[in-house]
């Protein structure tokens, strides 16, 4: 079974496939031989792209594999059909799975007269995809399997839903072993983000229990059918396992808990912070959560077991743009959870949102307003687009057909010119907010900060990659001095 991305995401900044991962990991636990087909590209470019593409087709044809599965998120759909056929046109007996989250939201879109695309995996796949081979191989009806989609009589056919997988320690470690981690671990500062480190990504929940109705993540929860919870975590032991493994075989030198809202459960995170510290991690980590979710001595705790940065969705400084979002927060609050993580002496990263439905001119001014407050370590200004399965796009009448699809994956500056686009209610040159904002609030002085610490010089210290540190570093400065150029 070879598991392979759309060449979009060979431009990833260091970040691993976890979702192809945890499939690899459960496949191969079930004595399904798989693969991970994962091109790497350091640039942008239409060329290097293509590049990417033919080289994940013809790794699929040295392979020679029974199945082929394909992630696609909407932006990629053009792309991951594409491939679908390349396969096909190689070898028409391989069966092509898709899935990912627009094959979820909308697994519709891959089915059609002549298409490339035998099944499509609904929702979490690692119980899914296991169940599939073991039923094609059998001969066995496809349609008593649960959340999948195909072809029959001309149309496409969906079985009964998922459902979420409860005890997320069932699920095996993702298999590490199955990509190129001495690349993933390069020093780099995209992990924790500002703070140049070798770092492992972690999932630790499944689901989110926010309803921000610009993120899919909300109606996720009805792709699955009803009996269990659907905001998920694994247990702290689980967790401490994974890190103590990559420590011993990969030693890395932090990690970050890429989850949306990691201390949402103050029990759960005193605990892990507790397993941390007595076995001796010695890791430096970054999380993300809500704004709402911190107090002064869980921050401290979280300190104490090496967490050094958080990352918090702002979006907005205005309390009417926060209420339209539904972030359930307001300025106030996260005023409130930089003032505390100032105080704890952890680092925050604000994550700005613009070109909202609705958005004034007051709006703007009042986040520029917060920013000058909270004087986050990181900023991040991105516009705002619809994607399929938001509630805001459902709403909007963009009905976008499947060839449309591409646009999202344009640069946004560009594509808020088109008018079905840009849903601001005023006439701010975006492209030139960001000029003026972004080395405003990313200074120079936030990152040397990060780096001077007495927690980053000891780890640096203690770490196997000092020479790999230092090149990347200078690395890092030319790309920071020829992005300031072009700035």
């Amino acid at each position: 079974f070879c598991l392979t991305l759309p060449p979009q995401r060979a431009y990833n900044h260091f970040r691993p496939p976890l979702s192809l991962m945890y499939l690899s990991a459960a496949l191969d636990k079930s004595g399904i031989p798989s693969a991970i087909i994962d091109p790497k590209i350091d640039e942008w470019k239409e060329e290097l792209l293509a590049k990417a593409e033919a080289w994940t087709i013809s790794e699929i044809r040295r392979l020679h594999p029974r199945y082929v599965g394909i992630s696609c998120y909407t932006n990629e759909y053009d792309r991951a059909m594409k491939a679908a056929k390349a396969v096909k046109q190689f070898d028409q007996d391989v069966i092509v799975v898709v899935g990912g989250i627009h094959p979820t939201i909308r697994p519709e879109d891959f089915f059609y007269e002549g298409t490339p695309v035998d099944i499509a995996v609904i929702g979490e796949g690692e119980k899914t995809i296991v169940e599939l081979v073991k039923a094609i191989e059998a001969k066995k009806n496809l349609g008593a399997i649960d959340g999948i989609a195909f072809m029959r009589g001309g149309r496409c056919c969906r079985t009964n839903p998922p459902c979420a997988v409860q005890n997320l320690d069932s699920i095996p470690m993702q298999a590490y072993e199955n990509v190129d981690m001495s690349y993933y671990l390069t020093p780099n500062p995209f992990a924790i983000r500002g703070v140049f480190l070798s770092a492992f990504y972690m999932l630790i929940t499944r689901g989110c229990p926010s309803n921000c109705n610009f993120c899919v993540n909300k109606n996720l929860r009805n792709v699955y059918a009803g009996g269990g919870a659907y905001f998920r975590f694994r247990s702290p032991e689980n967790v401490l396992e994974e890190i103590l493994y990559v420590k011993k075989k990969y030693s890395p030198d932090a990690f970050y808990i890429i989850d949306d809202a990691f201390t949402l459960r103050r029990d759960y995170v005193e605990k892990f912070c507790g397993l941390l510290c007595r076995n001796k991690a010695g890791l430096l980590w970054g999380c993300s959560t809500k704004v709402t979710a911190v107090d002064s001595d869980l921050l401290k705790k979280m300190k104490r077991a090496g967490c050094i940065q958080i990352d918090f969705g702002v979006e907005s400084g205005s309390d009417e743009s926060l209420r339209r979002m539904k972030k359930g927060i307001t300025a106030g609050q996260i005023r409130k959870a930089f003032d505390l993580c100032r105080g704890a002496g952890i680092r925050t990263f604000a994550n700005i949102l613009l070109n909202y439905p609705g958005e004034t001119r007051e709006d703007v001014i009042k986040t520029v307003e917060l920013l000058d407050k909270i004087r986050p370590s990181v900023v991040s200004l991105n516009i705002f687009l619809p994607y399929v399965g938001t509630d805001i796009y459902e709403e909007s009448g963009l009905n976008l057909k499947k060839e449309e699809y591409s646009l999202f994956g344009a640069e946004s500056y560009d594509l808020i010119k088109d008018p079905r686009f840009r849903f601001a209610g005023h006439d701010i040159d975006f492209r030139q907010f960001f000029n003026e904002h972004h080395n405003r609030y990313n200074r120079p002085m936030n990152f040397i900060k990060g780096h001077v610490s007495p927690a980053y010089l000891g780890q640096l210290m203690k770490s196997r990659r000092k020479i790999l540190y230092a090149r990347e570093s200078i690395d890092l400065i030319r790309h920071f001095i020829k992005h300031s150029r072009k700035l």
